[in-house]
């Protein structure tokens, strides 16, 4: 399986929109490490690494397989020819892409260790999964999930502005504009009321998928979502800013001066971690609800002198300094809501956890 050893998490057709005249080959970026802007880098050794997804090939086959229909499923999102089918296609593929990539198994082993940390002694922590370990349980839970993200509503966005959306390492974007402003809350899941998954697709067009019960878009244009202003495109762009882990990708050399200056505008709110833990100590008048009893945010030692704690582990996800201005809140956002940890989710159903 030689030919199968150099594996890309972000695939090769996903990029290729953005490289030089469209061929594939090679491509502009912005190296996050060394503050360097590189023209015309092989494509080949982008977002790569030997045997991510294994030696025995078949889960890079089987990724081989999807990218295919992708390959086609965009080239009708952008000729105007395509159905709802498509759509949901082309949202599984962005929600495939959030658990893919390398970034997706740094966040996993940042949770082993902090989860490890708060648990254990040092000297006591079980050992940290293989990296091979943890990209099948990413694409495990991909699978696992993707029933929480087939009700929501997806839209194609069109930029005809004179800027280009770019990309990133980790282009898949989840965003909860609604928790962060309405519920003052920073931690969602895939279930949550009003997320947003955004993702690139070429420098004119990327894809949206969002909570219609929370969020309406007045304005569309043939059913898409058209950009004709600079800021609209500014603020799809900065979740790539945000969530990148490298490299940030561009389509135009011309452009890439005001790539990096757009990168150092949001270097200082990237995210330092991706989870958070919380220890939950007894409380009769705490705000959390588990198993009939009451608890409130404490701390480890709390925990101990107790003799019960409930350890709460929160993923961080971007929090853009502009929000999509093409999404508006609906007057009566719907949600169902039982005061428990789960917080506000789509569907009644779902309240009772998965």
């Amino acid at each position: 399986m030689a030919a199968l050893k150099n594996q890309h998490f972000v695939p090769r057709c996903l990029l290729k929109p953005f490289t030089h005249e469209s061929e594939g080959r090679a491509i502009n970026l912005y190296n996050i490490r060394h503050d360097r802007l590189i023209e015309r880098a092989s494509v080949k050794g982008q977002c790569a690494r030997n045997y991510l997804y294994g030696k025995d090939g078949k889960i890079e086959q089987s990724l081989a397989k999807i990218e295919g229909s992708f390959d086609l499923l965009r080239a009708r999102v952008m000729g105007g020819g395509y159905d709802a089918a498509d759509l949901q296609g082309l949202s599984f593929f962005a929600y495939l892409q959030l658990r893919r990539t390398e970034m997706a198994v740094r966040r996993l082993k940042e949770d082993y260790q902090m989860m490890g940390a708060s648990i254990f002694d040092d000297d006591k922590a079980p050992t940290i999964p293989s990296d091979r370990t943890l990209i099948v349980q990413s694409l495990y839970s991909c699978v696992k999930t993707r029933q929480y993200i087939d009700d929501l509503k997806v839209r194609v966005i069109e930029n005809v502005t004179d800027i280009d959306f770019f990309i990133s390492d980790d282009p898949a974007i989840l965003v909860n504009r609604f928790a962060a402003q309405k519920l003052s809350q920073a931690g969602f899941g895939v279930s949550s009321s009003g997320l947003t998954l955004t993702m690139p697709i070429s420098p004119k067009f990327a894809i949206i998928a969002y909570d219609g019960q929370v969020y309406t878009v007045p304005d569309l244009l043939a059913g898409r979502i058209v950009l004709k202003d600079k800021a609209s495109v500014e603020a799809l762009n900065e979740g790539q800013l945000l969530r990148a882990g490298e490299n940030i990708y561009f389509s135009e050399w011309n452009d890439r001066e005001y790539v990096r200056e757009q990168f150092m505008a949001m270097k200082n709110t990237r995210p330092e971690t991706w989870s958070v833990i919380e220890f939950l100590v007894p409380d009769a008048a705490g705000p959390y609800y588990h198993d009939r009893q009451r608890y409130r945010v404490g701390t480890r030692e709390e925990g101990k002198k107790a003799g019960v704690a409930l350890i709460k582990m929160s993923h961080q996800y971007p929090k853009p300094k502009r929000w999509f201005p093409q999404l508006k809140f609906r007057s009566k956002p719907k949600t169902f809501y039982e005061g428990t940890g789960v917080g506000h989710v789509r569907k009644r159903e779902w309240l009772r956890g998965r």
